[in-house]
């Protein structure tokens, strides 16, 4: 094996340990549909919510409630958790990350890699098609990533349950509570 072939296969290996890592999803299975059958359900998205920390502060605690996305209005974010509806105001959030459907982060590297390696057929010219590959699948993989999560509000309204609010009358005991998801 030459000098240059050495070095790529440890490039391939470096890329093939890192890109699994950027395909990582908190959200359980459960609540990542494919996107075609998401645009059915009657269920909301997956919401986690982070406090607000105090100046000065460090302490990240865990997330101030985390499940299914009922609502949203003007003075708080509506979840249903696993003891429950819990309202949480808006004064106390810090962060929202929502989750209205899965994504294919995790095929893409892989079919990344897959076409990383398969350039150690290319001869001499791997050293132009394998750092194509190495930056194109990062980037692929880094926008999938990002697909079907949102940070805003305004947007992820749109996976919430009741999207226009919680209705009037609403009893949060007909609701229920979430079962456990295993993550």
């Amino acid at each position: 094996m030459h000098a240059v072939e050495a070095r790529f296969v440890l490039m391939l290996v470096a890329v093939a340990v890192c890109l699994p890592g950027c395909a990582g999803n908190p959200v359980p299975r459960a609540w990542r549909p494919p996107a075609a059958t998401a645009q059915r359900s009657s269920r909301g998205g997956w919401i986690r919510i982070e406090a607000v920390t105090a100046p000065g502060t460090k302490l990240r605690g865990g997330p101030l409630a985390e499940g299914e996305l009922i609502a949203i209005d003007e003075t708080a974010f509506h979840v249903l958790t696993t003891a429950g509806l819990q309202s949480v105001p808006r004064a106390s959030v810090r962060r929202i990350t929502v989750v209205g459907y899965g994504n294919q982060a995790g095929a893409l590297a892989g079919w990344s890699v897959a076409g990383g390696v398969s350039t150690l057929s290319h001869g001499g010219f791997l050293l132009i098609t394998a750092p194509m590959w190495a930056i194109a699948g990062v980037a692929a993989t880094r926008t999938e990533k990002r697909a079907g999560t949102w940070h805003d509000d305004d947007l992820a309204r749109r996976f919430a349950r009741f999207p226009q609010g919680l209705p009037p009358g609403v009893d949060p005991k007909t609701l229920g509570a979430l079962p456990e998801v295993a993550r």
